[in-house]
């Protein structure tokens, strides 16, 4: 019996691969866009930089993307870290000082935490509606980001 991998992460597969292809677009968008940051040998989108940019969007424009993540905002996600030789779960506090840039910061984490497999350091998922929630937050605010007037044609850049 062959395993299905989708079905391990406990969200739907649709709504998985959904996430992780906005978030690669929107990820090209960036560093077409020049947020980007890197050297001769990586380049990676500057996510900070644009959440600075868009914080200085009128707080009634970027209100609605906001208004989207209300779970995320409430209980972000959690970091993975390496304690004593164990993977452990620790809390990862917003560092940007905007709300909108501790949003993206949340973003990222859950991709990584998709992505990298971060999901099952010990096991099955405890709270298997919790990771849905998250990426369906997650997605909510990219797509309400495109929305918006985004600075340096970010939106026309993840249409092309």
């Amino acid at each position: 019996m062959a395993i299905e991998i989708f079905d391990l992460l406990n969200v739907p597969r649709e709504l998985t691969l959904r996430f992780l292809a906005v978030f690669a677009r929107f990820e090209y968008a960036l560093k077409r866009a020049g947020y980007l940051q890197g050297d001769d040998n990586k380049v990676l989108p500057d996510w900070d930089s644009f959440g600075r940019d868009v914080g200085r969007l009128d707080a009634a424009v970027t209100a609605p993307v906001l208004a989207s993540c209300e779970y995320l905002q409430k209980h972000p996600p959690k970091k993975q870290t390496l304690q004593n030789g164990r993977l452990r779960w620790v809390e990862r506090q917003g560092t940007s000082g905007s709300a909108i840039g501790d949003v993206l910061l949340s973003i990222r984490t859950v991709r990584n935490n998709v992505f990298h497999g971060g999901k099952f350091p010990d096991g099955p998922v405890a709270e298997p509606l919790r990771d849905e929630q998250l990426i369906r937050d997650c997605l909510a605010v990219l797509e309400s980001l495109l929305e918006l007037p985004l600075p340096k044609g970010v939106a026309e850049h993840f249409k092309q």
